[in-house]
């Protein structure tokens, strides 16, 4: 049994590396890399097919990854106090900006965002956050995973504020009640307002 622990340590380990170097590899390309479908798509693609591969060695790998309906009602309803507030926020400080009003479809991309906050939400919470708690890491793996959202967003100053808070609070939902389903909803939502509305920048137009 130790030698079984031991090498599942081992792996858990290796796979927190190599995330951790993507997300260096990220950072020191992210001029050319940020936002383009060259980036998302492929990241995407990696995500299915890392939950494919993860599945089929573990069929109860879905539930630690936080793609379940068993908590979904208790998962919402903690995203809901995240996410009204952070929405009322962005709209009441958007008319004090000199942002332009956002062209008509940013409700497209309202609705095509979320699939790409589920997506960071995987890569954040099921593939990182997952292997911190594994290591018996609770409750710092809250702030580890924090800090380095925080990071990869750092080179926006209005970003870093938004993803600080929310790095706390996607980590700590995810701590509590692991359902990434809402969490990756609501932070698509929020990250497509933060951009048109407080950044003033097109994500979609950014996208090709």
């Amino acid at each position: 049994m130790q030698p079984r622990n031991h090498m599942n340590i081992k792996k858990n380990l290796i796979e927190i590396l190599i995330f951790l170097v993507f997300v260096v590899l990220y950072m020191v390309f992210r001029k050319e890399i940020s936002g383009k479908y060259y980036f998302i798509i492929p990241a995407i693609v990696l995500c299915a097919l890392s939950i494919r591969w993860d599945y089929r060695a573990d069929q109860g790998v879905l539930k630690t990854y936080g793609i379940r309906t068993d908590n979904l009602k208790e998962a919402t309803k903690l995203s809901a106090l995240y996410f009204g507030p952070m929405a009322i926020v962005i709209l009441a400080i958007f008319p004090f900006t000199d942002n332009p009003k956002p062209p008509i479809y940013f409700y497209f991309t309202i609705v095509l965002y979320p699939l790409w906050g589920l997506a960071q939400q995987f890569m954040f919470q099921s593939f990182f956050h997952s292997r911190l708690l594994k290591l018996g890491l609770a409750p710092w793996s809250i702030a580890i995973c924090t800090l380095v959202f925080t990071l990869v967003h750092w080179h926006s100053e209005k970003l870093r504020i938004f993803t600080f808070i929310g790095g706390i609070f996607f980590s700590y939902s995810f701590y509590r009640c692991p359902n990434i389903l809402p969490l990756g909803v609501a932070h698509g939502i929020l990250g497509a307002m933060v951009y048109y509305l407080l950044l003033g920048k097109d994500p979609l137009r950014h996208f090709f």
